[in-house]
């Protein structure tokens, strides 16, 4: 939610802007870190870039479902520090990967958040409040291994926005994107193809971390208010994008077929792979909320159930095994115990 719809207006007006320095800040700081790594030899590795690859790298390999491997983003970044320091061997840029990687998740530290204080001033008063956010964050993967997921706030150090309305920014990329292709701007183009994948990835991570608040305690949750209203407004801005990327792929196969120079059907192919990578998130998104009622339905199921106590001593101290949900998903589960004593 906005600074406005959580605290009245700003009239300072700083609190995005402070946010948005924030989320940087942890990336900055690897590279003012690095004279305390002086007896390692590192001097010459430019932290800043590894780390950007490696939000870069998670953004791009997590979906819905899953996350990225630890060691697919250990490789990338190492990758890229063989490329700045050549000349040290492949252990220390393995090591070098691994101590970025580290400090993106904020290891060694209690719940792993990054916290910056920021003000807001609402009738002439300021009040000082805590930013907490997680750059890069370890989950469960399917086969139960830590996978990493990039947060909203680790896109926006990408995309160079924060506290924004993702859905808005999405539109505007493919907007900017449509524009380019219809000008003939193929290289620049290709920026902002990268950069509507991103927001499009940032969609789906706002959208997943939305669902999983609400299943966590489905009995807070109001189905009509909360749940369907957002699969619904979600539902129809993913189509929205789904046809406006379509137009833009189609417009580009167009160039391509009535091109006469060498260099545009090369680049016109890079676009449509990226807007291909588009459109299969946005139809992997598109499933799982079509399944969000069935899913809510068992997550209700589940919460409902309390397992029961152990054999009460007396008859008159017998409880209930299972405990109602006030939920409007569904209706309320009886007492087995008391059905038992009857």
């Amino acid at each position: 939610m906005s600074e406005a719809g959580l605290h009245g207006r700003d009239t300072l007006g700083l609190a995005t802007r402070v946010k948005a320095l924030a989320v940087a800040d942890p990336v900055l700081d690897l590279e003012r870190r690095k004279p305390l790594l002086a007896s390692r030899g590192w001097a010459g590795y430019q932290m800043e870039e590894l780390a950007l690859t490696a939000i870069d790298t998670v953004t791009l390999k997590m979906d819905f479902d899953d996350g990225a491997r630890h060691e697919d983003i250990v490789a990338a970044m190492a990758r890229v520090a063989g490329l700045q320091m050549p000349q040290h061997d492949r252990d220390e840029h393995t090591a070098v990967a691994g101590w970025v990687l580290d400090n993106l998740l904020n290891v060694g530290t209690v719940d792993r958040d990054f916290s910056h204080l920021y003000g807001i001033v609402s009738n002439s008063t300021y009040t000082a409040h805590a930013f907490s956010f997680k750059l890069l964050r370890e989950v469960p993967g399917p086969d139960g291994r830590p996978r990493l997921r990039a947060s909203n706030e680790a896109i926006a150090v990408l995309v160079g926005a924060v506290d924004l309305d993702i859905a808005s920014e999405q539109v505007a990329a493919d907007a900017k994107l449509e524009a380019l292709v219809r000008r003939g701007r193929l290289t620049d183009a290709h920026r902002a193809a990268e950069m509507a994948l991103r927001r499009t990835v940032q969609y789906t991570e706002h959208i997943r971390t939305r669902l999983e608040g609400m299943r966590r305690d489905i009995c807070s949750v109001d189905w009509v208010r909360d749940v369907q209203r957002m699969q619904t407004e979600a539902l129809e801005h993913i189509e929205d994008r789904i046809n406006a990327e379509n137009t833009i792929k189609d417009n580009l196969v167009r160039m391509m077929e009535n091109s006469t120079e060498d260099t545009t059907p090369a680049q016109a192919a890079e676009l449509i792979a990226i807007l291909q990578e588009c459109l299969r998130r946005h139809a992997s998104l598109q499933a799982n909320l079509q399944e969000v009622g069935e899913r809510f339905r068992a997550e209700q199921e589940r919460q409902s159930f309390v397992p029961p106590p152990a054999e009460p001593t007396s008859p008159s101290n017998a409880s209930c095994s299972y405990r109602p949900c006030n939920c409007q998903y569904g209706m309320p589960i009886h007492c087995s115990a008391r059905s038992r004593r009857r």
